[in-house]
């Protein structure tokens, strides 16, 4: 009932003009967010108990937002990653509990939660090595 028009030549457009209510709204309420098409990354520095609760608030704020444009959020596609912090209480959104996780897959990239290369790394190194013993047995 909602969305913007996929292929249209002012889709791109459009959504940004639709999207921009909700990057404001976030910012005003001190997280960091990240666009990529239709997904959005929401993140902030946490130093203390307070900083927990202010991302739940942006997550809820979030979550609102969607349901007064009726988007679906994915809630099976969010997690959390914890990078040098550990939260003590979890995340979620509209009452269902994000998964914490260890690396997660951002625009293909898998980041780690402490930041090394290695995993991605080797990630790669495997997928090559399917690819090169598939392209023998032909």
């Amino acid at each position: 009932m909602s969305g913007i028009v996929q292929g249209s030549g002012l889709g791109p457009l459009l959504f940004l003009v639709y999207i921009s209510d909700l990057i404001n709204h976030l910012k005003k309420l001190g997280v960091s967010l990240k666009l990529f098409a239709d997904y959005v990354k929401v993140y902030a520095k946490i130093v203390d108990i307070c900083d927990v609760e202010l991302l739940q608030r942006a997550l809820d704020s979030l979550a609102d937002w969607a349901e007064i444009w009726q988007l679906l959020i994915s809630v099976s596609k969010c997690c959390t990653v914890h990078i040098n912090y550990s939260l003590c209480r979890p995340l979620c959104i509209n009452g269902n509990i994000l998964p914490t996780v260890t690396t997660c897959r951002d625009l293909g990239v898998l980041i780690s939660c402490d930041l090394s290369p290695s995993i991605h790394i080797d990630n790669m190194v495997a997928k090559a090595h399917q690819r090169a013993y598939a392209a023998c047995l032909r």
